[in-house]
Formats: structure tokens, sequence, C-alpha cells
């Protein structure tokens, strides 16, 4: 096979005749060849490229060349001495420098093509470089081919096997380090991050740069492999994780307070020392509200794996911006009028992966009358599921509010379950402020983004559009009533204070009280050992259940009800609301100005039958009652309490000696 410029133009045309070949052919017989799998490498990315470009080189340098003139090939002819430096130079450099994986494996397959004499001659292959004449040892050699690679090829010829390219060819490939450090990123972000409701985006606490996250990848780096570089770490995070990110002072979402002192004073700091200091301080805070939203992960686990002894419920508000009514997708300069303002209260039943919105014309307090309302339709829901009653265990996670959850009157709503033995036991858990974004935001992003697609111009279109939103679909309803729960309790309601500060409640009932009663016992974090009671002259937050009937909270008039009327007569004659439309608006705006409330409850948890405590599944197993033995004996053992004594030893006397034996005399 001759090694000139124009026999390897030539010889690369027909590599490229044999690729076409291969990729358009019907045959499925697949050549074994070369398919090694990429190794593993535990340099860093730029240092395992640099490493593979100096092997090269040196495969392909002068020095390489002198080293085969100065190999005997195993012909015996001294075929590589015939060839000379020069020309072995350059067969290396065009072979092993120019050629890809697959472009190499064509010109091996067509240069025994070339080569094949078993029908001409006596010999088998008639190798040749620029007219030389040389052995199949010497060719390998003059072109850096390595003898196994080309024995599998030349079997592969003499089988007539098709040529398959590799398809792995410019296909990059994760090392386990990069694995790794994706998916710790997405378990801290998991963790300590905050989904935002209104998109998919992840922040990160403000409180952290990117330098200070690769920081603490490092730090809980634990396995044998060295860490992802910073810069890799960088490329992994933009390329596989652009939504979680850390938000700039500019967006408009809360931050939290003590995230941006802590950034602060760890960027101004002067000394060292007092930087290193902060960042302790900011490592623990960030353990907090990890460990916060770890205890609420684990509610949802215990709600879903037994449904008939937990329940879960997340109850929350979305951006009141996001669905104001009429709305459309592509806004027009006459649009001037103004929109009705809505409120979605969202909830989701983790027990039953059940969701729920509440939609409100904002002509009611946004307060605890609101959150007990949607609690009890989601609590009316499971239980009209369940025969009437609920599990024992009801789980609560509200929003870090004064004015809408974290009140006298949710807490009392709570010890009133109790009392009249709706559920054994209910806890409240508040994540810490600036970091309450949870699954629920998740809901609200999902209806955000389907409104930006769809038309909205009426509730009933509007209850549509969020029942289409998320998957299990929700189920919407425009909240016409809410239950005055304040007003129900106000004359029963003993005074509390210092509750601010705890982020878990307990409710339960006191088996030592001579009267049902509920308590109150309290945690400033999930992670305390102990559950706290309240101090003071008194331990329940009611006296008795209310004895006066439950009223309803009275609507106040729509705000800009006169605006609003003007712009659905506008978008009316600009055509963009249809008779249909049209004639709903009028029906609803001269519905609200008069409000005929339900009748009075006299007791609004008289629906609920009492619960009802699951039976407990005897394990099926002979061997648990050994087992359990071997067990207590295993622990008896382990505490048993072992007594260290000394004694006096007594001196020994000394030994006697033996009698001589008396020997007969012969």
């Amino acid at each position: 096979m001759d090694c000139s410029d124009e026999g390897y133009k030539t010889e690369t045309s027909s590599c490229d005749l044999l690729l076409d070949d291969s990729l358009s052919s019907t045959k499925s017989v697949r050549s074994p060849l070369l398919t090694s799998t990429p190794k593993k490498y535990t340099l860093t990315v730029q240092e395992t490229g640099e490493k593979k470009r100096k092997d090269k080189e040196e495969r392909c340098s002068q020095k390489a060349a002198k080293e085969v003139f100065y190999t005997k090939c195993g012909c015996g002819d001294d075929c590589t001495e015939r060839l000379g430096q020069v020309i072995i130079y350059q067969c290396l450099q065009k072979f092993v420098k120019k050629l890809n994986r697959d472009q190499k494996r064509a010109f091996i397959r067509s240069s025994l093509e070339h080569a094949d004499r078993k029908h001409e001659s006596g010999k088998t292959y008639d190798f040749s470089i620029k007219g030389y004449s040389i052995c199949w040892q010497a060719w390998c050699m003059a072109h850096g081919i390595p003898e196994s690679s080309f024995r599998q090829e030349r079997r592969a010829y003499e089988k007539n096997w098709e040529f398959t390219p590799d398809l792995r060819i410019g296909n990059k490939y994760p090392t386990k380090r990069y694995l790794d450090a994706k998916v710790w990123l997405e378990t801290t972000a998991a963790k300590i991050g905050d989904r935002m409701p209104d998109s998919s985006t992840v922040h990160l606490p403000h409180c952290l740069t990117r330098q200070d996250v690769y920081e603490l990848y490092r730090e809980d780096h634990t396995a044998r492999e060295p860490p992802l570089g910073h810069s890799q770490f960088a490329v992994m995070w933009e390329k596989e994780l652009p939504d979680i990110t850390i938000p700039k002072a500019s967006e408009n979402h809360a931050k939290c307070s003590v995230c941006k002192l802590l950034r602060d004073n760890i960027v101004h700091s002067q000394k060292k020392e007092e930087s290193e200091q902060w960042k302790l301080a900011r490592k623990e805070h960030l353990l907090k509200q990890k460990n916060e939203r770890s205890k609420y992960y684990k509610h949802i686990k215990k709600a879903r794996s037994n449904p008939e002894k937990y329940l879960s419920i997340i109850v929350d508000g979305m951006d009141q911006k996001k669905t104001s009514l009429p709305h459309y997708t592509e806004k027009i300069k006459d649009d001037t009028g103004k929109p009705m303002g809505t409120h979605v209260t969202g909830a989701i039943s983790h027990g039953s992966d059940s969701i729920f919105a509440g939609i409100d014309v904002q002509n009611v307090p946004h307060d605890s009358n609101l959150t007990i309302t949607i609690i009890m339709k989601v609590l009316q829901h499971e239980a009209q599921k369940r025969g009437g009653s609920l599990p024992p265990v009801l789980y609560l996670q509200l929003d870090n509010s004064y004015r809408e959850n974290k009140n006298c009157f949710v807490f009392a709503f709570c010890s009133e379950l109790v009392r009249q033995k709706v559920v054994k036991k209910v806890k409240i858990g508040f994540l810490l402020v600036g970091h309450t974004h949870e699954d629920i935001d998740q809901f609200f992003s999902r209806i955000s983004a389907t409104l930006k697609r769809s038309d909205a111009t009426t509730i009933p279109e509007l209850e549509q559009t969020i029942t289409k939103s998320f998957t299990p679909a929700p189920q919407a309803f425009q909240v016409e009533h809410v239950m005055d729960f304040k007003a129900w309790f106000a004359e029963e309601l003993e005074a509390i204070s210092g509750h601010s500060i705890p982020h878990c409640f307990k409710f339960t009932m006191n088996s030592s009280s001579p009267h049902a009663q509920s308590h109150i016992f309290y945690k400033e974090y999930s992670t305390d050992p102990e559950w706290q009671a309240t101090t003071g002259t008194t331990f329940q937050l009611l006296r008795q259940t209310p004895t006066e009937p439950l009223s309803y909270v009275i609507p106040f008039p729509l705000k800009h009800l006169q605006a609003v009327q003007e712009g659905v007569s506008k978008a009316r004659s600009m055509s963009r609301l249809t008779t249909e439309q049209h004639q709903w608006w009028e029906s609803f705006l001269s519905s609200l100005q008069e409000y005929n409330p339900p009748a009075e409850v006299e007791n609004p948890l008289a629906v609920f039958k009492e619960y009802v405590m699951p039976e407990e599944q005897e394990e099926e197993d002979e061997e648990r009652e050994a087992r359990r033995k071997a067990l207590q004996a295993l622990l008896a053992r382990e505490n048993k309490k072992a007594e260290v004594h000394l004694k006096r030893k007594r001196p020994k006397s000394a030994p006697s000696k033996p009698p001589a034996k008396k020997t007969r005399r012969k």
C-alpha cells in the first residue's frame, strides 16, 4: 500500500465510500471490533484532554519514527530500514494525527483489499509504501497501528463482515464525579431552595453565592475521588441545572432578612476570623430551614404510605396579579378598563393527592376565616371518601403569616378538632420566613403558565383553566361564603402570646385532665428533642365549645365596581367578549349588590364522625415471637450492669519436696 500524498488521498476517498456503503447497507451483522468503552479518568477534563494530546504527539513524533526505524520486523528482511525515518515519520503523522477512529478502521480495511494477493500469487498479502514492498508487521509499525487492531480488522475482512462505524465518536460521556456533583446540587436545591410560584425556577438562599455553593459541595464531598473542579462545577450548573439560581436584589419575590444580613456581614467582614464566624452562622441557618423542610417531606411520605392513619394538608395563597378578570393572552391598546381582581387559595391533600383551588373576588378579608374555610372544604372532601370520619393524625403546613395562619383562631380551630374527637392529634408546621415556597407553589406556577396561553374572561372559564393546568386535575370552585370562625371563637378564647417564635405546634388531648380538654405543645424547631407545654394560668386556649351558632362573613362592596362595569361594556363593544360571556358578567355583578348568607350552623364540626384508629396489621411470620425473645435477650445482655470485684488473694505456701524414691539394688 503506497503512503504517498496521492495514495493517502485515494485511500481517504475509499474510506468515505466504505463509510457511506456501511451506513446505507441493509445488513444487520455488526463487526465486534474496536467497541471498547471509554476509559474513566481521575483527572479533570482539561488535564485529561492535555494528556491525550501529548500522548498522540509522542506516538507520531520523530523520536517514535526513529524507534520504528531501528526495530526489527518479524520477516527478517529489515523492512523498516528500507523505508527510512522520513517516510515512517510521514506515515505516522498522517495516520495517527489526522484520522479519527472510524477513518483508521476504514484505512486498514481498504489497505487489506488492495494488498490481498490470495488469487494472484502464493502470497497472502503484499503491502507497500512508496514502492517499497514490506511485510505486514513493518507496515503496521510504520503507521503506528497496534498488532491487535490489525488482526481484528483482518479477521473481519476475511469473514466479510460489514464495516459499521462507531456511533459513539463525538459523543461526550459524563464522568462519575460530574454526575455526583449534579445529584448533589439537585438534592441541595430541593432541601434549601424555594420553588417560584410563577415559573419552574428554584431560588437558592439569598445569602449564598456560586462560590459558596461550590465550597459547600466540597465540604459535603466524601468520596475517594477528588471533587469536581470549580470551573467544571460551574459548567455543569449552567448546562444541566439552569433553573437553579440565586436571586438578585432587584427581583420581586421576598427575600429572607436573615440571609440578606448574613450575606452583607460576610462580604463586609474585615478579618478572616469574623468572616468564618458569619459563614458558620449561615450554615446553621441553612441547616435549620433544611430540617424544617425535611420534616414537611416526612409528613407527606407518612400520609401517602399510610393514608388511613395520617392526613397531610398544605394551604397557601397565589399572587393576586396573575388571575385578574377578564384575562387575555394578547393585550391591545384599547384594553383600558379596570379588571376585576381575584384571589386563588390553593390546598393539597397529600394522602389522596387531591388539589383544591378556591377563588374569591377579593370582597372578603384574607384572614384566618378564609384559611379555616378552605381547610374545612378539604376535610369534608376527605371525610366523604372515608365514610364521614378522618384519619386520627392531621398534619397542617401553613405559611408563616400571623394575619392568615399563625394566630389564636387557627389554633382554636385545631384545638376544637381534637376536643370533639374529629382527629386525635393535630400538628402545624411553619417554615422559616423567607423560605416558605413549597410544592403548592409549583401548582401555582402551572396556573400562571397555562394563563399565558389561554384566555379566561369569566370565573367559570378561570376554573376550567385551573382544572386543565395540573395533573391530577384540581378541584376549582368559587368561594361564595366564608365562615366567621373568629366571631364564633371570640367569646370562649383565652389570651395567648409568644406564639410567633416557634415553628411547630401540637394539639392533643390531656389524658390526666378530669375534663376533656385539648392542650397545646410547641417546639421552636422540629429538631428540638422535647415538646414544651404552654405556661401561664391556664393550659387550654378555648374554655369550652362555643354555644352560639356559626354565622358567615358579610362581603364588603367590590372595589372599583363602576370601573369594572365600564371595562366589561367596552370589551363587549370591541368584541372581546361574546354574548354569553357578557351576560354572565351582568348577572354576576348584579348578584354582588345583595348578599344572601346560608343558614347559621350550630356546630360546624358536627358533620364529621369520630375518628377511628386503624387496626394494626399483625406480622404474618411464625418466627416473630422467636425474634422478639432473641432481641430481648440481646438487649438485656447489652444493658446489663456489670460489677467489677477485687478480692485479696491468699499467699501460696512454699511447696514441700516430695519424698525421694527408694531404688532397689540389683
